[in-house]
């Protein structure tokens, strides 16, 4: 069974998406910008693995779950999501937001993902 990853498509979420897909996951890149993302997927299928794109703006809630709509209708379940911390940020209950205020963003992050 392929495994499903929803990573970033630039910076961090582009280096986690080659590398997953290197992997053998299936990922699906997503951010604002969509040639940067076609680039993304381009790279990923030049060395055998699988990749889409998706275009998003992270800051609106709609788009998001938009998003993870069509993941799901298309591949049946997302495993790992390493995109969208500022939209978990925006959005998230204010215990997870508030953790710890001498965390980075990323270790915030981290920790919204493991509850």
């Amino acid at each position: 069974m392929t495994k499903n990853a929803w990573p970033g498509g630039s910076g961090i979420g582009e280096a986690g998406a080659e590398a997953l897909a290197a992997d053998g996951w299936s990922v699906v890149v997503s951010g604002r910008r969509k040639a940067t993302l076609d680039e993304v997927v381009a790279k990923i299928a030049d060395t055998g693995g699988k990749a889409e794109a998706i275009a998003l703006d992270v800051s609106k809630k709609d788009d998001v779950n938009r998003v993870a709509e069509q993941i799901l209708s298309r591949h049946g379940r997302i495993d790992l999501s390493g995109a969208h911390d500022r939209f978990r940020r925006q959005h998230a209950a204010p215990r997870v937001r508030q953790r710890n205020p001498h965390q980075s963003d990323l270790e915030q992050g981290l920790c919204a993902n493991a509850e």
